[in-house]
């Protein structure tokens, strides 16, 4: 597996810095149009969408603390190379519980709507 090098970007307008990286050529037709979640820490997370001409991964990392960013970037960077690698291999992404329990409402609400839509007649 080939690791990238990756740095904090420091972003004009603001003391926060930004996460970078390049989308790798081999998974950029298949990321295109997709949205992925990416943990920052255990409490803050960034939902991306991959545009189809997007050459590169950009998103906040919502700290001006230098080591903080490095840890952010760093878990950033492993999250996104695990995403390459399933898309690589067609592999389904393992869940995390609280990433499945959303998955989980999201569907039941679908489902539900989906329900409440029909309408039910009954003839006596």
């Amino acid at each position: 597996m080939l690791f990238r090098l990756v740095s904090a970007v420091k972003r004009s307008g603001t003391e926060n810095r930004q996460f970078v990286q390049r989308i790798p050529q081999t998974v950029r037709a298949k990321a295109a149009g997709r949205s992925f979640k990416v943990d920052l820490t255990d409490e803050i997370s960034v939902a991306i969408k991959i545009s189809p001409q997007a050459e590169s991964v950009r998103f906040s990392l919502r700290t001006s603390d230098a080591s903080e960013a490095k840890r952010r970037q760093a878990r950033a960077a492993a999250a996104l190379e695990r995403i390459w690698e399933a898309l690589r291999t067609n592999e389904p992404v393992a869940l995390s519980h609280r990433q499945a329990t959303a998955l989980s409402g999201r569907l039941y609400r679908a489902w539900v709507d989906e329900q409440s839509s029909r309408k039910v007649v009954v003839e006596c």
